[in-house]
């Protein structure tokens, strides 16, 4: 991945700059509804479910330390009330890209009644805090058992999910790598750092990418999965999606260095989703994942 590569690049004084830069944001910001419930969504894997969702922005903490999030929770829907304690889903940015720019991942996840957490980093950049998603998972855990939290309830205490964009997925497989706590890996247009060791390492890993990526090739992210246990990995790629359709507001200039994507994007995403959705339900127990081999994955999805 080329942006891996630029990366080795930024010097000792930028990242305590950054580190700096990240310590100055503090407070929480008013929670906004991004979607409302409605009953009438199935919650068919790759679609959205029936609970409504609320964001903010706010400061996660626990003994591990804070962080600051946004974090999006599933809002109780109809004679069905609140959604129970359901796995948490832990999501790292691409770089350097804003985290609201993955605002539908958050809404699509919580909507079928998983919190969703997307840690900032400085400047955009998960690499300069590595700790972030650890963080913000153990700090989502500890709100759920204060009674008094708006998170109260929601985050189950077993397993988790983390997935990340780009450079956003190097950074995840670091944690997966270092938490016990997370089964389960995606990366989207990503691959993992080469100089970590993933021997031994038990859990799903899907590296999800797209024929049209000209960021993360198809041929990059299979040699990237090469680094984890072959039987529990799965290289998906998505028939015409392209790097930047895993984002909104896309720039001239973002889209100038991709491919041209040949499918439409809400199509690119539920795709996508439709195997993220599968692991999270798998580790809800509302089913087991049904996506083992490619024979059963979806039209516009298949193996490379």
């Amino acid at each position: 991945m080329r942006d891996l590569a630029a990366l080795c690049s930024i010097t000792a004084t930028t990242f305590c700059f950054a580190i700096m830069a990240s310590a100055s944001a503090c407070g929480n910001d008013p929670e906004v509804e991004v979607l409302e419930p409605d009953a009438a969504r199935t919650g068919a894997a790759g679609s959205r479910g029936p609970f409504g969702v609320a964001r903010v922005t706010r400061e996660l903490t626990s003994d591990e330390g804070g962080v600051r999030a946004d974090v999006y929770r599933p809002l109780p829907h109809g004679d069905d009330g609140r959604a129970p304690a359901a796995p948490a889903f832990v999501f790292l940015q691409g770089g350097p890209v804003p985290t609201l720019r993955y605002d539908w991942i958050g809404a699509h996840v919580a909507s079928r009644g998983s919190v969703a957490l997307v840690p900032h980093h400085a400047f955009d950049l998960a690499i300069f805090s590595q700790d972030a998603a650890g963080k913000a998972l153990a700090g989502a855990r500890a709100a759920s058992a204060d009674d008094e939290d708006p998170l109260a309830g929601l985050v189950d205490e077993g397993d988790a999910l983390i997935a990340g964009h780009s450079l956003g997925g190097v950074v995840a497989a670091k944690t997966w790598l270092a938490r016990s706590d997370v089964r389960d890996l995606v990366l989207l247009g990503s691959e993992p750092d080469a100089a970590d060791d993933f021997s031994g390492r038990a859990g799903r890993v899907l590296s999800i990418v797209g024929s049209r990526d000209e960021k993360e090739t198809v041929a990059e992210a299979v040699a990237g999965a090469a680094a984890f246990d072959a039987e529990q990995t799965d290289v998906v790629v998505i028939d015409g999606m392209n790097h930047y359709q895993m984002t909104d507001d896309a720039s001239e200039g973002e889209l100038g260095s991709d491919g041209a994507a040949t499918v439409d994007t809400d199509v690119a995403r539920a795709l996508v989703m439709t195997f993220i959705d599968a692991l999270l339900d798998d580790l809800a127990g509302r089913g087991p994942y049904a996506f083992d081999e490619p024979a059963s994955w979806p039209s516009g999805a298949g193996a490379p």
